[in-house]
């Protein structure tokens, strides 16, 4: 399957709704407040990447709220299935890095 190239603008917006969606699974099984997933579009890159560096902090708020003992914690996802803590916070952090 060949994917449509997508725009800087539209990259910029996946990244930044993306990331607060694979950081509030975590936030929630470690018990800490996260932030809510918002589709956004934007309407300059500018802005968009902008929103990238606001959700990129939020997900670092989160990350480092992660106690070291919950990270071999094993959990559950409804999208992906059992997991560690450690485990999901390497499939957000990759999937943040392939778009970066």
């Amino acid at each position: 399957m060949v994917k449509k190239p997508r725009a800087a603008r539209q990259v910029a917006e996946h990244m930044a709704t993306a990331s607060a969606g694979s950081v509030a699974g975590i936030a929630f099984f470690i018990g800490v407040p996260g932030p809510v997933r918002e589709e956004s579009e934007f309407p300059s890159v500018d802005e968009a990447l902008g929103a990238t560096q606001v959700a990129y902090a939020k997900f670092m708020v989160v990350v480092r709220a992660i106690p070291e003992d919950k990270l071999k914690m094993e959990v559950e996802a409804p999208r992906f299935g059992k997991n560690t803590i450690s485990g999901f916070l390497g499939m957000a952090a990759q999937h943040l890095h392939q778009h970066s």
